[in-house]
């Protein structure tokens, strides 16, 4: 028998099916789905505009583009079990464990985000620097902010 059964037969009586089987109610269902949309919606705005604003906007040469994006991937790979490590390591505090790392990691994934879509006044390699790093940053802490939603204790 799985964790996930015991644990629902311990501590959950209400069950959605007629033959006695354990299911997640449909709200329930929905909470998990809505508490994935800030996440999901930040990637798809990235997949759809990013590549626009970095070639048209910024005036970046295509293949710098591609450099930028694939290397902010590999860093991402890196970023998320980095991340899961440390949030693992850190020391409880009065406010848990996990929340000092959601709340000091959303504000800097919120000012990353927005100087994604910022045009500095620099050449063109230092306008991929500057994008390869806020990228980074902005996936370190979109690693850190929604890796620790789906953790299960």
């Amino acid at each position: 028998m799985s964790d996930f059964v015991m644990y629902r037969r311990l501590n959950d009586t209400d069950r959605d099916s007629a033959d006695g089987e354990d299911t997640l109610p449909v709200w329930r269902k929905l909470c998990f789905a809505l508490g994935g949309a800030p996440f999901q919606i930040t990637n798809n705005v990235l997949g759809f505009f990013l590549n626009i604003f970095l070639l048209e906007i910024s005036q970046i040469q295509p293949r710098y583009v591609s450099l930028v994006i694939f290397l902010s991937k590999v860093f991402d790979a890196f970023s998320d079990p980095t991340c899961g490590y440390l949030v693992n390591k850190s020391p409880p505090s009065r406010f848990g464990t996990l929340k000092p790392w959601i709340l000091l990691s959303t504000p800097f994934t919120c000012t990353a985000y927005f100087f994604l879509f910022f045009v500095p006044d620099l050449s063109e390699e230092g306008k991929v620097a500057y994008y390869l790093l806020v990228l980074c940053l902005f996936q370190a802490g979109i690693s850190v902010r929604f890796l620790l939603d789906s953790i299960i204790f």
